[in-house]
């Protein structure tokens, strides 16, 4: 009988890959965009407004 670790190919761990990591990178890059155009986005009132309006309503939603 053969044991089935006899079967597996080591593998350095170097090459071992974490499954998320485009959802990390994608993550990433979005909160850079976000913190580049923060200071554009800050001066549309309208835009301020219009997401304060968002919060309003999700916190009136929650109770």
């Amino acid at each position: 009988m053969t044991s089935h670790d006899d079967n597996k190919v080591a593998s350095p761990v170097g090459s071992k890959v974490h499954p998320d990591k485009a959802l990390w990178v994608i993550w990433g890059v979005m909160v850079l965009m976000t913190v580049i155009a923060l200071p554009f986005i800050v001066r549309q009132s309208a835009v301020i407004q219009a997401f304060a309006d968002m919060c309003m309503t999700a916190l009136s939603a929650g109770r």
